[in-house]
């Protein structure tokens, strides 16, 4: 059976647990992710596409953060989970946390970039 809105945040306000405003689902952003209705269907997508540019200085840290953040709160990434752990690996063969990465992994990290600016797999349709 389904809940209103309005009973569950009662229920929390009775235990000391403020919450927000109920947002419509269509009009919502969540953990990163965008909802939108497009040609009559409900669509997510990233909330900031600049968050998938890479970082000006590349270590082995800033490719961990930008794959991290690259795949973190999305359900479905495709390709992108798995050349992300793959780039990682590759990182952690590395020196040091903050020693600049070689010309060879610059130009992976490059590559997944470019492929990202064209085909982002960070998007899908919702079920309701």
């Amino acid at each position: 059976p389904r809940t209103s809105t309005k009973n569950v945040a009662a229920a929390l306000h009775q235990h000391g647990l403020p919450t927000k405003p109920e947002v419509k689902l269509e009009e919502a952003c969540v953990l990163g992710l965008k909802l939108g209705d497009k040609q009559g269907q409900l669509r997510w997508e990233r909330l900031d596409p600049s968050s998938i540019e890479i970082p000006a200085v590349l270590t082995r840290r800033s490719i961990f953060q930008w794959c991290g953040a690259l795949t973190a709160h999305y359900p479905v990434c495709g390709w992108l989970r798995p050349l992300s752990s793959w780039l990682r690996r590759l990182a952690s063969l590395t020196g040091y946390w903050d020693q600049p990465i070689s010309k060879e992994l610059e130009a992976l990290c490059r590559d997944l970039m470019a492929r990202l600016l064209s085909e982002d797999p960070a998007h899908g349709a919702c079920r309701r």
